[in-house]
Protein backbone atom coordinates (compact mmCIF):
# COMPACT_ATOMS: atom_id res chain seq x y z
CA UNK A 1 0.00 0.00 0.00
CA UNK A 2 3.23 1.95 0.71
CA UNK A 3 3.91 2.28 -3.23
CA UNK A 4 -0.12 2.97 -4.24
CA UNK A 5 0.12 5.86 -1.80
CA UNK A 6 3.68 7.35 -3.04
CA UNK A 7 2.53 7.04 -7.14
CA UNK A 8 -0.65 8.69 -6.53
CA UNK A 9 1.06 11.47 -4.80
CA UNK A 10 3.34 11.53 -7.84
CA UNK A 11 0.34 11.14 -10.07
CA UNK A 12 -1.42 14.06 -8.71
CA UNK A 13 1.40 15.87 -8.43
CA UNK A 14 2.57 15.56 -12.64
CA UNK A 15 -1.31 16.40 -13.58
CA UNK A 16 -0.86 19.99 -11.65
CA UNK A 17 2.89 20.25 -13.25
CA UNK A 18 1.70 19.24 -16.78
CA UNK A 19 -1.30 21.63 -16.62
CA UNK A 20 0.87 24.20 -15.34
CA UNK A 21 2.92 23.40 -18.33
CA UNK A 22 0.78 23.46 -21.01
CA UNK A 23 -1.19 26.65 -19.86
CA UNK A 24 2.35 28.35 -19.08
CA UNK A 25 2.81 27.44 -22.97
CA UNK A 26 -0.47 28.92 -24.35
CA UNK A 27 -0.26 31.96 -22.53
CA UNK A 28 3.08 32.32 -23.81
CA UNK A 29 2.73 31.55 -27.48
CA UNK A 30 -0.17 34.07 -27.62
CA UNK A 31 1.32 36.84 -25.40
CA UNK A 32 4.03 37.05 -27.60
CA UNK A 33 4.61 38.83 -30.87
CA UNK A 34 7.16 37.72 -32.47
CA UNK A 35 9.20 34.33 -32.32
CA UNK A 36 12.12 36.06 -30.79
CA UNK A 37 10.45 37.07 -28.16
CA UNK A 38 8.44 33.92 -27.80
CA UNK A 39 11.92 32.12 -27.74
CA UNK A 40 13.27 34.32 -24.76
CA UNK A 41 10.37 34.63 -22.95
CA UNK A 42 10.24 30.38 -23.11
CA UNK A 43 14.02 30.08 -22.20
CA UNK A 44 13.24 32.62 -19.04
CA UNK A 45 9.98 30.96 -17.94
CA UNK A 46 9.84 27.27 -19.10
CA UNK A 47 13.24 26.31 -19.66
CA UNK A 48 12.30 25.35 -23.33
CA UNK A 49 13.39 26.43 -26.31
CA UNK A 50 9.78 27.54 -27.60
CA UNK A 51 6.30 27.55 -26.15
CA UNK A 52 5.41 24.65 -28.06
CA UNK A 53 7.95 22.38 -26.62
CA UNK A 54 6.61 23.54 -23.08
CA UNK A 55 2.94 22.67 -24.13
CA UNK A 56 4.18 19.32 -25.63
CA UNK A 57 6.01 18.53 -22.45
CA UNK A 58 2.93 19.43 -20.84
CA UNK A 59 1.00 17.08 -22.43
CA UNK A 60 3.52 14.36 -21.90
CA UNK A 61 3.66 15.01 -18.15
CA UNK A 62 -0.35 14.82 -17.96
CA UNK A 63 -0.38 11.37 -19.65
CA UNK A 64 1.89 9.62 -17.79
CA UNK A 65 0.66 11.12 -14.48
CA UNK A 66 -2.84 9.83 -16.05
CA UNK A 67 -1.71 6.62 -16.99
CA UNK A 68 -0.01 6.20 -13.13
CA UNK A 69 -3.35 7.23 -11.89
CA UNK A 70 -5.39 4.68 -13.98
CA UNK A 71 -2.56 2.13 -12.49
CA UNK A 72 -2.96 3.25 -8.74
CA UNK A 73 -6.96 3.17 -9.15
CA UNK A 74 -6.02 -0.55 -9.94
CA UNK A 75 -3.81 -1.51 -7.22
CA UNK A 76 -6.64 0.33 -4.54
CA UNK A 77 -9.54 -2.09 -6.33
CA UNK A 78 -7.24 -4.69 -6.07
CA UNK A 79 -6.18 -4.61 -2.52
CA UNK A 80 -9.85 -4.13 -2.18
CA UNK A 81 -10.95 -7.27 -2.86
CA UNK A 82 -8.17 -9.12 -1.67
CA UNK A 83 -8.50 -7.37 1.73
CA UNK A 84 -12.16 -5.49 2.02
CA UNK A 85 -11.02 -4.50 6.02
CA UNK A 86 -7.85 -3.16 5.16
CA UNK A 87 -9.04 -0.72 2.53
CA UNK A 88 -11.66 0.84 4.90
CA UNK A 89 -9.33 1.98 7.38
CA UNK A 90 -6.56 3.91 5.69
Amino acid sequence: MFFTKIATIIAYFGVVLGVWKVVAGFFIAFSTETLALNMEASKHYLGTSTSGEAINEGCVYLGISITLGVLTEISKSILARNDPARIDNE
